[in-house]
């Protein structure tokens, strides 16, 4: 594992986390061109830019419309970008449209047009204007604008925070002025939402979204990978085959993650420090925790696009409510991809599947389910003992003679297991059990005492043992077509009553 040349006397990548361009910004033509034909043809809409976090949608629209600026004003197209994070209220807003727009061509209209848009300004900006007269004195600026011939194209950059401070009517006024023949304007949105969820945000039932063109971004392309290793060729520096994989294990096509880790080693290179693996070694322990804090954000985004559990589904099993339109969201982000030799999809980066697996507790149904199993043992237990003693199978049989064959059941799958995996088998009859065993001979025998726990009536919890089986066992042997949404549903519903219920017990 080798840098085969180092001819530089500076890190090339010392920009990385900034907005790339020129020679540093590589690939993404198909996606460039897509931007192109949406907002700078003669007939033209809006383009909401999506993505993970930090997978380029800023560099990729700063080099489609802001590198070619100054060739579109030309045309009197006017490109202005506009940090959303930056702003605090729709009137800040919508005064920051106007402000930046004027600044752009305020030189290069009509004095007697760029007179009366001034008066315009100066009536925006007063503190007395009311949202009515906000909206027609907006109507009016870009009416004006329109008799001058220069139409603007708008880059919103943070588009999500506008969750912070957008109304209804601020999201409806947007998009009026984007599709009214008489105020035409383009707008470009850069987010990690889609605008339909930045409006849900805020509780708004607009059709802003309806008017945009969604482009979802994702991680390099296999064609744009290559071309990143190669530009960095062009920078005098020479890779191995197995100096890359070793990097996209850890950072797969992520551009922020691939700039993240080789800046780093070629840091320490320049350094003096010429080791690599020791290099390597070195830089991806001390970056662990930025890996995971960026690994978090990734999680944290497809949380919100619901698609956490159907991630885990894809890479682990068992699948049990997973649709082939969530594969194609999980494609579209570029956080799996399909191995042509088995037809099976994996995580882009294999570091990640491993901090997956860490989480994946944290939010799998399986875990809850084995959770819930686990109390219910310790609780039946906890009662056998109470009621029996530790020795308590034969006083349980003698009482409920009806129940001697399932224990008989439960003592030769003890003694077959403990032949088979000696000390490392259980020593419990209950942990032979499963969960409807537990419900069908155990909490029915003596109901009055387990309805000081789970309280209601038996018929109530007979019901909800039998929605936890409809699910339970197709989903061990992954046959999803027989689960539906609410049996699913109601089933982390219940396992999360039986966990209450038995908390609560203990405080008593």
């Amino acid at each position: 594992m080798v840098i085969k040349t180092l001819k530089i006397s500076e890190n090339p990548l010392a920009d990385f986390g900034n907005i790339v361009e020129g020679n540093r910004f590589v690939g993404r033509e198909k996606e460039i061109t897509e931007i192109h034909n949406r907002v700078t043809g003669t007939a033209f809409g809006n383009i909401a830019i999506m993505g993970l976090p930090r997978c380029g949608k800023s560099s990729l629209v700063w080099n489609a419309l802001m590198e070619s600026r100054d060739e579109l004003i030309k045309t009197k197209i006017v490109v202005i970008r506009i940090n959303v994070g930056g702003i605090s209220s729709s009137q800040e807003f919508f005064d920051t449209l106007i402000d930046e727009s004027f600044f752009e061509i305020g030189n290069l209209i009509d004095e007697q047009i760029s007179h009366k848009i001034e008066k315009i300004l100066n009536l925006l900006q007063s503190e007395k204007l009311k949202i009515h007269e906000q909206k027609r004195y907006l109507h009016r600026f870009y009416k004006l604008l329109k008799k001058t011939e220069f139409r603007i194209i708008y880059i919103f950059d943070e588009f999500d925070y506008v969750t912070k401070f957008f109304k209804l009517e601020d999201f409806q006024l947007l998009r009026e002025l984007s599709i009214s023949p008489e105020t035409k304007i383009a707008l470009v949105t850069i987010s990690r939402h889609s605008i339909q969820e930045i409006e849900l945000e805020n509780g708004t039932i607009s059709t802003l979204a309806g008017v945009f063109h969604n482009l979802n971004l994702s991680m390099f392309s296999d064609d744009d990978l290559k071309k990143y290793w190669q530009r960095f060729e062009s920078f005098g520096i020479e890779t191995d085959e197995e100096y890359r994989n070793k990097i996209e294990e850890f950072a797969g096509s992520h551009p922020h993650l691939l700039d993240l880790l080789n800046y780093k080693i070629i840091n320490r290179i320049l350094e003096g420090k010429n080791e690599l693996i020791n290099i390597f070694i070195s830089v991806t322990s001390s970056l662990k925790l930025d890996l995971y804090n960026h690994y978090d954000k990734i999680i944290k985004l497809i949380e919100d696009e619901k698609l956490l559990n159907k991630l885990f589904q894809v890479i682990y099993g068992p699948v049990y409510n997973l649709k082939q339109s969530d594969i194609e969201r999980l494609l579209k982000f570029g956080l799996i991809k399909k191995q042509k030799e088995s037809n099976e999809y994996h995580s882009f980066a294999n570091y990640f599947s491993g901090y997956l697996e860490l989480r994946q507790k944290d939010f799998d149904f399986w875990p809850l389910w084995n959770e819930t199993e686990n109390q219910l043992r310790k609780l039946i237990k906890h009662y056998l003992i109470i009621k029996y003693s530790q020795q308590w199978k034969d006083s349980f049989v003698k009482k409920n003679p009806k129940k001697e064959k399932e224990i008989k059941k439960y003592e030769y799958t003890k003694l077959k297991n403990i032949k088979n995996y000696g000390t490392r088998a259980s020593d419990d009859l209950i942990d032979y059990t499963n969960y409807l065993e537990l419900f069908d001979c155990f909490i029915t025998t003596d109901w009055p005492w387990f309805k000081k726990i789970f309280q209601e009536q038996i018929k109530d919890w007979r019901k909800r043992f039998f929605i936890l089986g409809k699910v339970r066992n197709p989903l061990a042997h992954n046959n999803s077509n027989f689960i539906n949404e609410d049996d699913y549903n109601q089933a982390i519903g219940i396992c999360n009553l039986i966990q209450q219920r038995i908390r609560e017990s203990e405080k008593i």
